[in-house]
């Protein structure tokens, strides 16, 4: 496996420092993802790694010595987001890992499932300056109150309340920014590591576990959902026929075939075939209410809905409804003012999910602040990052194309400005063409 050095980058990419020059990006359309106005002709001037002034490409004056990128009426948006991503592979190989969010224009990654013991690396990559690497937040392994995954990276069995907390404390210490629940975790063991999380200023993030709903979750102050839910709770809560017993639900926690309780046509058809528009608008005003966010991760739907090898036979046809029931759910999520971010758990990329998401109802403006306000108002990163001021972090991407009258314009990256340093299209394909050559020896 190839081992990536960070002089190994520097050569790549044709840098001879580590340290951000200024830089200039003149005459390119400014893309305010706050209100959805473009400003054109402008200049954009960055010294470090930050944005020190924004303004019309005539009068503001570029300092001599600064790295100048035409702009040519291309348009300039902030960096990207995947806000559900795993890092879980050799450390060996995180290096290329992380480059490749950067070749993709995403600056900014939540990673919701990382072995504790690869915590160390994550963080010690992701500060290196020699390195182009997005941002990094993370929330270290996921709980779950069973041990019948605990064979499976990323994830710590808690088999009872103190387990909870101490397993909290543990990541805790690690330095996590989150802490992640998972499918399989009873009321009990839920509600203590939330307050354990409180207790270190940590928020809970996750699935919806099969025992609780949504309400209670809202309740307990989670601050994020992930897939939707998927086949349970707020999806399933959106139809009449969706949700599962206490009996159920208590059996489903020491079942090693769980997941194939909700792959079955007796669960998954009568859920689709009761769509409850009604039910789902009401679900969606709490949601809303509560400022519950939302990955929906729509590019996991499209993958079943294209067929997925282990899923038993029989359910294609119900896996195409489902992602069209997806879609639709995330449509009055955001009519209702549910805050909704991107993320793809490692399937497809943000550029496939801002498209998703488009075709779902949202408008170019709603797609593009799911991918950069909205992660850094997530974050409480807001007066740093998410828009192109001055002041802000320069995380940046420069785009042939604006993503307002098309969203699937993202995926034309003439540049990338990542904490400062400027990569062209020709650096980035360098790397690209590395990265894939190393992959294929792999």
């Amino acid at each position: 496996m190839r081992k990536w050095s960070a002089a190994l980058w520097l050569l790549l990419l044709g840098c001879g420092s580590t340290s951000a020059p200024t830089t200039a990006i003149r005459n390119v359309y400014v893309v305010d993802v706050a209100d959805g106005t473009v400003r054109a002709a402008q200049t954009v001037l960055i010294e470090g790694n930050r944005i020190v002034a924004v303004g019309p490409a005539e009068t503001l004056r570029v300092p001599v010595d600064a790295d100048v990128i035409e702009g040519d009426g291309s348009y300039l948006i902030p960096g990207l987001w995947d806000m559900h991503a795993h890092h879980f592979r050799s450390p060996d190989g995180l290096e290329a890992e992380l480059m490749r969010h950067v070749t993709n224009g995403v600056l900014g990654v939540r990673d919701l499932g990382i072995p504790l013991d690869s915590i160390p690396r994550l963080r010690e990559v992701a500060a290196n300056s020699a390195i182009p690497a997005p941002r990094v937040w993370f929330s270290g392994p996921l709980l779950e109150s069973t041990d019948i995954y605990s064979s499976m990276p990323g994830r710590i069995p808690v088999s009872d309340t103190t387990a909870a907390r101490r397993a909290v404390e543990t990541l805790a210490a690690a330095g996590v920014t989150f802490i992640k629940v998972h499918d399989l975790v009873s009321p009990e063991i839920y509600l203590s590591a939330a307050r354990a999380a409180k207790s270190h200023g940590l928020a809970v993030v996750g699935h919806v576990p099969v025992t609780m709903t949504t309400d209670q979750v809202i309740d307990a102050g989670q601050r994020s959902i992930e897939h939707l839910g998927q086949l349970h709770a707020p999806f399933a809560e959106c139809s009449e026929n969706g949700q599962i017993d206490r009996e159920a639900s208590a059996r489903l926690l020491t079942d090693v075939q769980y997941y194939t309780y909700f792959l079955n046509t007796n669960y998954l058809g009568r859920l689709l075939t009761a769509f409850d528009v009604d039910r789902c608008k009401d679900l969606a005003r709490r949601l809303a209410e509560a400022k519950m966010w939302q990955v929906p991760t729509l590019v996991i739907w499209q993958e079943w809905a294209e067929g997925v090898p282990w899923f038993p036979p029989g359910l294609e046809k119900h896996l195409r409804e489902a992602l069209s029931t997806a879609m639709r759910v995330t449509a009055i999520f955001n009519e209702a003012g549910v805050p909704i971010m991107t993320g793809t758990d490692n399937v497809g990329t943000v550029h496939d999910e801002l498209v998703l998401l488009v075709d779902a109802g949202l408008s170019p403006l709603r797609a593009l602040q799911a991918a950069t306000l909205h992660p850094a108002t997530f974050l409480e990163k807001s007066h740093e990052l998410g828009t192109v001021e001055p002041g802000k972090l320069a995380d940046l991407v420069l785009l042939d194309g604006n993503p307002l009258d098309n969203i699937t314009n993202t995926q034309k990256i003439r540049a990338v400005v990542a904490d400062g340093r400027l990569y062209r299209r020709a650096d980035l394909d360098r790397v690209l063409t590395e990265l894939d050559s190393a992959s294929a020896a792999r």
